[in-house]
């Protein structure tokens, strides 16, 4: 549908697109409401219309709850399956879980409900492989903590098996000194303290040649000094090795899992439209039900007719402040195609 620049300014288009983009979850969906297009042609609008009405049914109700999972960007994730070598980060991988979950998530309800809201089925109709990518990312991701499993690999099973049982040989022995030199009342009132993921006793620095260890540094003033107790040094430098095994094997497996969805990027692409698209649809629902909207019958013929018609924008303005908004009856046709509106009416 041709409509010229200044007619969109005057409709206050843009303004509507801004209100519309408020409503939606993700950043994507309020890229796509703040540049919306007018619809090509009355079938295209009818369509959406009788979809987005769809929506609103499920919305009221009680025995339904439409999903309105967050459409996550994975834009990063899409472009580093396009880089042969490129690997995704663990964080980028929750985003590909979280957005094919919503996915399966909607694409379910849809199926389940397709007698009453046909028109969503048949928008979700095209998505396919939804599983097949989940259990791609479920082999190594626990969906619950969102990191990756113990058991992705027996090497990091076994690294991580090694990290507790020397985390809690360090904590059972710095428990064990810091009883021992609080007796002696070497410690300062914190007595202890992290840096680097390791626990240094705050020990008074007239005391601190009594405590063996390494120091490493001392408080402003110079009263206390900080001191990783001699019997956890090694202990310690075993555990920074063990993380440094852990990050190689965690890259390992991101590599091969980064390898698996490459071949997958075009349904994962068709997985974000859908839930963006969706997003947009349940902002138009809700944005609809904050102006009190009905759906209109449209007609491919010169002829409008409204009952009780409100400007949208000077009803929420309205409703802000508790005042009414008067409706108008305005009813145009082919043989009366101009309106002149005036005083408080304009």
């Amino acid at each position: 549908m041709a409509i010229d620049k200044q007619s969109r300014t005057d409709l206050e288009f843009d303004i509507i697109c801004q209100l519309l983009a408020s409503f939606c979850k993700s950043n994507k969906a309020k890229q796509v409401a703040e540049n919306l297009k007018f619809f090509p042609n009355l079938n295209a609008c009818v369509q959406e219309l009788n979809l987005v009405s769809e929506i609103q049914t499920v919305y009221h109700d009680s025995q339904l709850n439409f999903p309105h999972s967050n459409a996550e960007d994975i834009d990063d994730a899409l472009k580093m399956l396009r880089v042969e070598n490129g690997v995704l980060i663990v964080d980028e991988l929750i985003k590909v879980y979280s957005l094919c979950q919503g996915t399966k998530d909607l694409v379910k309800f849809a199926k389940q409900n397709q007698a009453q809201i046909p028109l969503v089925y048949q928008a979700c109709a095209h998505i396919t492989s939804i599983d097949f990518v989940l259990n791609i990312i479920k082999k190594v991701l626990d969906t619950k903590k969102l990191v990756i499993k113990d058991d992705a690999t027996q090497n990091l099973a076994s690294i991580r098996g090694q990290k507790r049982s020397n985390y809690t040989a360090i904590n059972k022995t710095f428990e064990r000194l810091l009883r021992h030199y609080r007796t002696e009342g070497f410690l300062g009132d914190s007595e202890e303290t992290h840096l680097d993921d390791r626990r240094l006793l705050t020990v008074q620095s007239t005391y601190k040649k009594r405590v063996p260890g390494k120091v490493h540094g001392i408080s402003a003033k110079g009263n206390y000094t900080y001191i990783e107790p001699k019997e956890n040094i090694q202990l310690n430098e075993q555990q920074d090795l063990l993380k440094i095994e852990e990050r190689h094997e965690l890259y390992k497996i991101l590599e091969a899992i980064t390898n698996e969805l490459r071949g997958e990027k075009d349904n994962l692409q068709a997985f974000q439209r859908l839930l963006v698209r969706f997003d947009v649809y349940n902002a138009k629902v809700l944005l609809a039900e904050s102006m009190e909207a009905v759906q209109p019958k449209m007609e491919n013929q010169r002829k409008i007719y409204w009952l009780e018609a409100k400007h949208p924008l000077l009803f929420l303005k309205n409703q802000s402040v508790s005042a009414p908004t008067i409706g108008q009856q305005i009813e145009m046709t082919e043989a009366s195609r101009f309106l002149v509106i005036s005083g408080p009416n304009a």
